[in-house]
């Protein structure tokens, strides 16, 4: 007997269905797919798909008289790609510290350095001397330890989020590739929707501005390229 699937276990079966078929789907057409597909009854289908929706899981949009509901991994490429942004700010952060630690490190060694120099030339007592030089190795010994304690933290938030520059170029060519392929079938979509409104471009264009946003291209009139 198959183990007892719990309600989020049906739920990424439905979000991984909507995925697989890289199109739209009516309540109508869900009722009928997906109690097979995720094990419940037809009468509970309505109220998953909209926890989905409140979830933010999928997206559902009136077009025409019903509600639409797709999945096209959107929603996901924008937040790894926000993940992706804040990660690059942090490192942008911290090697903006580390520059100007290490820039100030280097004045203070060059200022130690021109006293000292001139402490020899002025000939200064003995016990002066010795005392601006334990004044001097005071400040070294406090500037080296301030740059251990960088070079720890540096290390650690690399082994923390385990992503460096080289790991998020990488990141980014999925991206694209990703984006492209997602434009690709909200292409197919257009021409879906073009056919429902029996090629009525007023219905189509109204559909396609509320749907994209501020993504939508007046001059191409369609989906705005982003790469």
């Amino acid at each position: 007997m198959p183990p007892k699937l719990s309600r989020s276990d049906k739920q990424a079966l439905i979000v991984s269905h909507l995925r697989s078929t890289g199109t739209c789907h009516t309540l109508k057409e869900l009722e009928k797919t997906l109690p097979a597909v995720a094990s419940i009854n037809g009468m509970q289908v309505k109220e998953y798909i909209q926890e989905l929706v409140d979830e933010n899981a999928i997206r559902c949009e009136k077009i025409g008289s019903g509600n639409w509901y797709w999945y096209f991994g959107d929603d996901e490429r924008r937040q790894r790609e926000s993940q992706r942004a804040q990660l690059q700010r942090e490192v942008d952060r911290v090697r903006a510290r580390w520059e100007g630690v290490v820039g100030e490190v280097e004045t203070r060694r060059r200022r130690l350095q021109e006293q000292e120099e001139l402490l020899w030339r002025e000939d200064r007592n003995e016990a002066g001397r010795v005392q601006q030089q334990q004044q001097q190795q005071q400040q070294r010994e406090a500037v080296e330890e301030e740059c251990r304690r960088l070079r720890s933290s540096l290390l650690a938030w690399r082994t923390t989020t385990g992503t460096t520059v080289a790991s998020m170029r990488c990141q980014t060519e999925e991206f694209r590739a990703e984006t492209q392929r997602w434009t690709e079938n909200v292409y197919v979509l257009e021409a879906y929707l073009t056919r429902l409104a029996g090629g009525d471009r007023a219905l189509v264009r109204a559909v396609q501005e509320e749907c994209y946003g501020e993504e939508y291209d007046e001059e191409e009139g369609g989906l705005r390229e982003i790469f």
